[in-house]
Order: structure tokens, then C-alpha cells, then sequence
């Protein structure tokens, strides 16, 4: 027998939904109405609902370990592979910072160069890579049914990390040119 037959009672709901009034508190109303039923009976916001599904999809389940596991490991490729941009640059531009430290700039001046460089290729990366994961997005929502949306704090979480994860690529690539001595390059 399926849910749509006369089977169900009161007694075999799993979930129920009330529908407020506009204007009205949900956490007050929650808490009165947790106060008049029997304990076993688990009452929620929208906004507690949400987390708890949340927290349960992330920490209960496979599929949020595994999740988890591939952006950590996005994080540390995207680390790797901008790194090898920059490093590349700073190679190609070898003898002009050579010449900078011979002119007498500081390491810090030769760091922000190059910082400066990853704060250019993260937003240069960040832009397409956000049209791109909100196509996929729309693709995904509209294939399952599941709402999903690029929401624009997850789109600032996502920028924070890729300045992040660039700034510390730049971070590793200026360190050879720091420790070198012009006299070595023109030598």
C-alpha cells in the first residue's frame, strides 16, 4: 500500500507543516507549540529544519565526507597549479627582479609583485569559474528536480578562497627569487 491510500492515519505522519500568518514570530510560535505537545514530538523552524538536514547530509552520510574531501583536495590542486603559473612567470622574469634587488628593492617589494599577480589571476579565474558553476547549477537543478542555487554568499566564500588559496601559490613561488643574490644571476 502506497501513502496515497487511505492506510495513513494521523498516527503515520512523519512530517507536518504549519503555515503562519504573516508577521508572525516562528520562534515564538515554536516554542509554544513545543510546550503543548508530547516531548517525542520534534518541532523546528524552517531555518532549524534546514540545518538539521544540513548537518546530516554533511557529517551522517557518505556522500558529505566525500564531498568535503573533493574541495579540500580541489583547494590543494588549485594551490599547486597556480603556483606553477606564477613560478613560471617569475622564471620567464628572472633577470628583471634580479635587477629590481641589485636597484636595492626589499624582498617585501619583490612579494607584493608577485602577490600582485595572484590577486589578478584569482579574479581572472574566479570569473569564469563562477559562470560556469552557476550553468552547472541551473543544469543540475533543472535535471533533478533539487533547488540549487549559487547564493551570494557562497559565491563570496568561494572568492575569499581562491584570493586565499592564490595568495599563498604567490607566497611559495617569490620565495626563490628572495633567497637568490643578483651577483648569481649576472655572474
Amino acid at each position: 500500500m502506497g501513502p496515497e491510500e487511505d492506510s495513513r492515519s494521523l498516527a503515520t505522519v512523519d512530517i507536518g507543516l504549519i503555515k503562519l500568518a504573516p508577521g508572525t514570530n516562528a520562534d515564538r510560535m515554536a516554542a509554544t507549540i513545543r510546550d503543548r505537545l508530547p516531548k517525542d514530538v520534534a518541532v523546528k523552524t524552517k531555518a532549524e529544519f534546514v540545518q538539521q538536514e544540513l548537518t546530516y547530509w554533511q557529517e551522517n552520510t557518505t556522500i558529505g565526507f566525500v564531498f568535503s574531501l573533493l574541495t579540500a583536495m580541489s583547494f590543494i590542486v588549485g594551490i599547486i597549479l597556480v603556483y606553477q603559473i606564477l613560478y613560471t612567470n617569475v622564471a620567464d622574469h628572472w633577470a628583471e627582479y634580479a635587477t629590481l634587488k641589485a636597484m636595492g628593492y626589499k624582498n617585501i617589494f619583490l612579494l607584493g609583485v608577485v602577490l600582485q599577480e595572484a590577486v589578478i589571476l584569482s579574479i581572472l579565474g574566479f570569473i569564469p569559474g563562477f559562470c560556469i558553476s552557476t550553468l552547472l547549477y541551473m543544469a543540475t537543478a533543472n535535471a533533478t528536480g533539487l533547488l540549487m542555487e549559487m547564493r551570494t554568499d557562497r559565491a563570496l566564500n568561494i572568492l575569499l578562497l581562491t584570493f586565499v588559496m592564490c595568495l599563498i601559490s604567490g607566497a611559495i613561488a617569490v620565495r626563490k627569487v628572495q633567497a637568490t643574490d643578483p651577483a648569481e644571476v649576472f655572474g
